[in-house]
């Protein structure tokens, strides 16, 4: 379930479909019931095991992407 009504389910789905027809590396991942706003550590919204899944993510693509 996705709880976060900013992008809906159909939008995502249409994205992975745009992404996957264009053939290149990408991934695309939906972090279960984390709200909007989860990756602020001072939101109330913060989700710390999520935000920080996607943190290490985020800094190995810029490391893969950046040497």
């Amino acid at each position: 379930m996705v709880n976060d009504n900013s992008m809906p389910r159909e939008a995502i789905d249409k994205l992975n479909e745009a992404l996957k027809s264009w053939g290149g590396k990408y991934e695309s991942e939906v972090y279960g019931d984390a709200p909007h706003g989860w990756t602020v550590n001072d939101s109330a919204a913060y989700k710390q095991p999520q935000a920080e899944r996607a943190f290490g993510k985020l800094t190995a693509l810029f490391a893969a992407a950046l040497k």
